[in-house]
């Protein structure tokens, strides 16, 4: 069986990071069915799987520009696919193209749930990001409608597209993301000492990490944090890739406003190796945003044994469990009640602690990637 997989619809963020480990632990796993990843230049390195049965094609005509993109993904792809006589188009991003050669089959998986979240949509004007969101709520539900096997990665992704694309549930898979191996507890005084040396971060912190933008809440975290600052000296740090430029403005001047920008430190994107001890450190881990589909964050942070505050929407309670205090992430009171909670009560802290520990277990990379080669089998 030929098996392509379009790497070049999950090129960032949490997409590139799910092909990234999927592909490692396919390869571990199946030795006899042959693997064809397109990749855009820059993720070469994060999906070269070193197998006999993988290979990679990096197509230079595609670019970042969306109509470039879409000329490649609509005309070239299926030339390609045609070409290499596939028989299962693997699309990580939700989106293929229209027509398939035949007797290929089309395996799709929709990684983002922002374009199903009315208040995500509601909170921005009518911008660039905004009208993609727009589009992709339109498109994800064709092409779910069009595949051959949808998988999911919660139970409220499924949900979410299920309402608005007609497919069947019957064919249709919900499977986890796994859990990196390099997340594991360290002892305080290490992660303390990696924070300090490495950060310049001293004493008690709550940390939050995610990508800046909007939907985010960085801003209702702000306020939650000064209202506990008033009672606890302690800091703020965030950490994740500066998505929204404008947004972060608005965060820092009103930390400024506050009175508290410097205890407020935004750390920009850390890399991967260091994040296992920020998590192991942290006073507490909060994590506020409103549209999520399978949040890697959370299972990181959970196999850290980091005691989580969480919002409350979206798939976080099905992914933590009761690893977390969960609070309304546009309430910064609740915010701020619920973190104040995890940092007196040492009690509260150490059940969290426990919890997650025993939750992160329920996520594994093999595990993932045993189920997807399942699902090709199957089809």
């Amino acid at each position: 069986m030929r098996i392509a997989i379009n790497g070049l619809a999950a090129r960032f963020g949490g997409g590139a990071a799910y092909l990234s480990n999927l592909l490692e632990h396919l390869a571990e796993i199946d030795r006899e069915n042959e693997y064809i990843v397109f990749s855009s230049p820059e993720k070469r390195d994060s999906f070269t799987v070193d197998a006999a049965n993988f290979s990679m094609i990096v197509p230079r005509f595609p670019g970042r520009a969306i109509v470039r993109r879409s000329i490649w993904e609509q005309l070239i792809l299926p030339a390609l696919l045609k070409k290499h006589h596939v028989d299962i188009l693997f699309s990580p991003g939700g989106i293929a193209p229209v027509i398939v050669p035949d007797g290929c089959k089309y395996v799709n998986l929709t990684q983002n749930m922002a374009p199903f979240s009315h208040e995500l949509l509601a909170s921005y004007p009518l911008n660039r990001r905004k009208l993609r969101f727009l589009m992709l709520r339109k498109l994800y539900p064709f092409f779910a409608a069009k595949a051959d096997a949808n998988i999911f990665i919660s139970i409220d992704g499924l949900n979410n597209l299920h309402r608005v694309a007609r497919f069947d549930r019957e064919k249709s898979k919900v499977i986890y993301h796994g859990r990196n191996r390099i997340f594991q507890p360290l002892s305080l005084n290490t992660a303390s000492d990696f924070a300090r040396t490495q950060y310049d971060i001293n004493g008690e912190f709550i940390l939050y990490v995610s990508n800046i933008a909007r939907y985010k809440k960085q801003l209702e975290v702000i306020k939650a944090y000064s209202m506990i600052r008033k009672r606890r000296p302690c800091r703020l740090i965030l950490a994740g890739i500066l998505v929204e430029p404008d947004y972060y403005s608005e965060v820092m001047e009103l930390a400024n406003r506050l009175g508290i920008s410097d205890e407020v430190t935004y750390l920009g994107q850390v890399p991967q190796t260091h994040l296992p001890y920020l998590y192991s450190a942290a006073s507490v881990f909060v994590f506020a945003s409103i549209a999520e589909n399978c949040p890697n964050i959370l299972i990181e942070a959970m196999a850290c044994g980091a005691p989580i505050a969480s919002s409350n929407l979206g798939p976080m309670p099905e992914i933590c469990g009761d690893a977390a205090l969960y609070f309304n992430p546009s309430n910064p009171a609740d915010i701020a009640n619920k973190v104040w909670q995890i940092l007196t009560d040492e009690t509260v802290k150490r059940k969290l602690t426990g919890n997650a520990l025993e939750n992160a277990k329920r996520f594994s990379w093999q595990e993932t990637a045993r189920k997807m080669l399942e699902i090709f089998s199957n089809i």
